[in-house]
């Protein structure tokens, strides 16, 4: 483990709030700090230079306040991690990038000097092998430092269940591109179709796909909870009968799974080369189609026994991953500071 005592660790992240970056922060032992919008709504968009500008005085004074010896920064934004690479050329600190999936595409990839950052970073973390294997054999790549670290998973209280609960499928969910919802909601229409009495509730901010909450909103035993706090979060994710997030991505580890392993709720996402290689195809994996939400749904129920098993067994075998990458991780770090 790191010295404590004698390397100070903060984690800046330009966003205002990310369970991912707060797990991995509390792991390290570090200073976090989320730096939310100071440009709200619509104007954000006519002047966002001016936010970024303001976040970027806001790092450079918990720099200069807190003359940390390790600084990691989330990725994306990509502004964020180049202007921590600029600033520990000043502050005289390792950096470490801690890079989802979206930094690596358009347009957070697109933006000058990202690529640099990346190159000058001590070191750039991304969250599975499937990943690294796509990037490691792409040119522009060549010469970044990147590490595998798994998703932390998250502890969750045992007096949260609720035995009283109602049967509901938890459908985890952001509205973004990637996210296929018109698939996810057709199905769930269709499934209907078969009377099993069992409800799907959807996270997230269906105001942007308005469109489609409109088309399904009427649906019985389909309900859209928006935005939900930390808290009532919690609460649905633990007396969740089984979890359903799916992604358009091949190289994506969903942190919406990592949650249900953490919940030791089964779950029901995409059959592509992540999800096979970190999984092993023991929970329900399909393609992205109604139909096959709707094989899906059927199969969980028929296997509910076995699948509440086997995630407990995913659930050992994902924290080892996570340990033994973390403490490379931190014996990586301690070479550098040497």
């Amino acid at each position: 483990m790191l010295d404590k005592l004698k390397e100070r660790i903060v984690f800046i992240s330009w966003t205002p709030f990310g369970r991912h970056t707060e797990l991995l922060g509390k792991a390290l032992d570090a200073e976090i700090f989320f730096i939310d919008k100071f440009i709200k709504g619509k104007l954000w968009k006519l002047i966002f230079p001016i936010d970024y500008l303001l976040k970027s005085l806001k790092t450079f004074i918990i720099l200069w306040k807190t003359k940390p010896d390790i600084v990691f920064v989330q990725n994306p934004p990509s502004i964020a991690a180049i202007v921590i690479v600029l600033l520990s050329k000043t502050f005289k600190f390792k950096s470490v990038i801690d890079s989802h999936n979206g930094a690596f595409e358009k347009p957070w990839l697109s933006v000058p000097f990202h690529i640099w950052a990346l190159k000058n970073a001590d070191i750039v973390t991304i969250h599975n092998k499937v990943l690294f294997d796509h990037l490691s054999g792409v040119k522009k790549f060549t010469g970044i430092n990147f590490k595998i670290l798994n998703s932390r998973l998250s502890a969750f209280p045992l007096q949260l269940k609720d035995p009283s609960t109602e049967k509901y499928f938890l459908i985890i969910s952001s509205y973004s591109d990637d996210e296929p919802m018109e698939v996810l909601l057709d199905g769930i229409a269709r499934f209907y179709e078969k009377e099993i009495d069992i409800k799907f509730k959807v996270t997230g901010k269906y105001e942007r796909k308005i469109e489609l909450y409109n088309k399904y909103c009427q649906i019985n035993n389909l309900e859209f909870l928006g935005f939900v706090d930390n808290k009532t979060y919690d609460h649905l994710l633990v007396n969740a009968y089984g979890i359903i997030a799916l992604s358009t991505r091949d190289d994506v580890q969903q942190f919406a799974l990592m949650e249900a392993i953490g919940a030791q709720v089964p779950f029901i996402s995409n059959n592509n080369k992540t999800n096979i290689d970190l999984f092993d195809e023991k929970m329900i994996l399909i393609e992205n189609s109604p139909l096959e939400l709707v094989r899906g749904i059927t199969d969980f129920i028929a296997n509910k026994d076995e699948l509440k098993n086997n995630i407990i067994d995913i659930k050992l075998r994902q924290t080892a991953k996570w340990d033994r990458e973390f403490n490379d991780l931190l014996e990586h770090i301690h070479s550098l500071i040497k």
